[in-house]
């Protein structure tokens, strides 16, 4: 299977997974939140959270070893290959342990610090049997994800994690509708990591015979890895200190508002992701073997890939609060507002513009160089979000996402349009422009109509208008302005149809 066809598969298997995921993340929690209440939810993404922040002793690793693997990979060295995946083996053992260490203390200062009178056994268990998943699926199972992602086989990874999501979801239902257990349904996370782990390793023997586990990697230092952490951490930093400020200062109540209007733009970014990750390995290899071949590729990339954040973000912005509507209605709070639709897009949409240049980056392996612009980032988003949550509590923490993003974003393309691809950000500015104008309109309507359903076939329709009219303005947009790739798209399209004719 060559690479485009390999690429295009990476695409279409992890869009279905996201897809799945999407809906799952939407039905679960939901039922989840009805059955066992607001605060449980709310207690619910604070573990998550505070998992997130332990799993920083495992950053860094993955990163620095796909990076690392690109080379070999494309060379065909397996002998180098074999020895960076052992290596990469016995660095998530050794944090491994530590995080095991460190899970000790947090599981007892953690029921004292959260602010809402929950029973301390609950939350103990909560954490417990969490973090053995965590660990499980550290120390033994994501050596594995690293060498699919590098050798470009992510499809293989995501028909596994469809299968995974589909037998936790069972699991999860009958943890909430039959036995209406709250320790139970923590106990699929760990029943999910064990299984996993059987698969991939079975996995791995099938589709890397030539890789061996017993390889020599006491040579190898992959000595980025440090600088991959610095950036890690600092997005660990921006992405989950908002429910744990909301937790800490304001409640679990609005940690649980925070995470449904969060999932829905999350949900939409995983998607996003897919096309990412589904070129990621293969645009890897390209840079190491065809530089000039690569910048016409990533030009490619960078269009489509603006176009899809653009045309996602206009639906949603049409669709988000007539979804929360419907979707809130049986919850014990008040999750409506017309204002954090727009929020959190905006603060997703500022971050999402920086991907390709950090694909680019990340080939390259220009972590070192970048590192300082997550920092920076981290830093604005923490001050800001600590100075307002008190008073604006949700708005409060966003706006501080929003202004650290629309920092950091700007600087990185620079630095990789500058340093790594050689060309000029007029480039970038022109496709954002262009993309912006279906989106200011789209906004401008949500407002405008203030669009409602009291039901989820209403807030179908809804979206299904809204997607015909979206979908035909972006059409026009590509047919204007990016007009060789829409030929260059039916094409393909036409010699792969005369393919399977014949």
């Amino acid at each position: 299977m060559n690479l485009k066809k390999r690429a295009a598969l990476n695409i279409s298997i992890t869009i279905l997974y996201q897809a799945v995921s999407l809906l799952i993340g939407l039905i679960i929690p939901k039922y989840y939140t009805e059955t066992f209440g607001s605060v449980y939810n709310g207690l619910n993404q604070t573990v998550t959270q505070i998992m997130t922040f332990l799993n920083v002793l495992f950053y860094g690793i993955s990163a620095a070893s796909i990076q690392a693997m690109f080379k070999p990979i494309s060379e065909g060295d397996n002998k180098k290959v074999s020895a960076i995946f052992n290596y990469t083996k016995r660095q998530y053992r050794k944090m491994g342990l530590i995080f095991i260490v460190f899970l000790l203390p947090v599981t007892v200062i953690v029921p004292f610090i959260i602010k809402d009178d929950l029973p301390i056994y609950i939350i103990v268990a909560f954490i417990i049997l969490r973090g053995v998943a965590a660990a499980v699926e550290h120390i033994f199972t994501t050596k594995f994800n690293v060498l699919f992602y590098a050798q470009n086989y992510n499809f293989v990874l995501y028909i596994v994690n469809i299968g995974m999501l589909l037998f936790n979801t069972a699991l999860h239902l009958v943890a909430i509708f039959d036995l209406k257990n709250i320790i139970a349904y923590q106990c699929v996370a760990l029943i999910g990591a064990l299984l996993r782990m059987v698969v991939l390793s079975l996995l791995m023997k099938k589709f890397f015979p030539q890789v061996t586990r017993n390889e020599d990697c006491s040579q190898i230092d992959i000595k980025q890895r440090k600088d991959v952490i610095v950036s890690e951490v600092a997005g660990l930093v921006i992405d989950s200190t908002d429910m744990l400020l909301l937790s800490s200062f304001c409640g679990l109540v609005y940690t649980s508002i925070y995470s449904v209007y969060n999932f829905v733009v999350v949900g939409l970014g995983s998607v996003i992701s897919s096309v990412r990750e589904g070129v990621f390995s293969g645009m890897g290899r390209t840079f190491y073997s065809n530089f000039e071949r690569f910048k016409t590729t990533f030009d490619k990339f960078e269009t489509i890939y603006f176009g899809l954040v653009f045309y996602l973000y206009s639906i949603a912005i049409l669709v988000y609060k007539p979804f929360i509507e419907v979707y809130t209605a049986k919850m014990d709070a008040d999750y409506k507002s017309a204002i954090y639709p727009l929020i959190f897009i905006l603060m997703k949409l500022v971050v999402n513009l920086r991907i390709p240049s950090i694909i680019t980056t990340n080939i390259a392996g220009h972590f070192k160089q970048v590192k300082m612009y997550a920092v920076t980032e981290a830093i604005i988003n923490l001050a800001i979000s600590l100075a307002l949550v008190w008073k604006l509590n949700i708005i409060g923490v966003a706006i501080g996402t929003l202004v650290g993003a629309a920092y950091r974003t700007p600087l990185l393309v620079n630095y990789a349009n500058k340093n790594i691809l050689k060309i000029r950000n007029t480039n970038i500015i022109k496709k954002v422009a262009v993309f912006a104008i279906p989106f200011t309109v789209c906004t401008v309507v949500s407002f405008i109509l203030e669009l409602h359903a009291d039901s989820f076939l209403k807030w179908f329709e809804i979206s299904v208008v809204a997607a015909v009219c979206v979908s035909a303005a972006f059409m026009l947009i590509f047919l204007i302005f990016y007009r060789k790739l829409v030929d260059a798209a039916f094409a393909n399209f036409k010699k792969l149809l005369k393919r399977k004719a014949k």
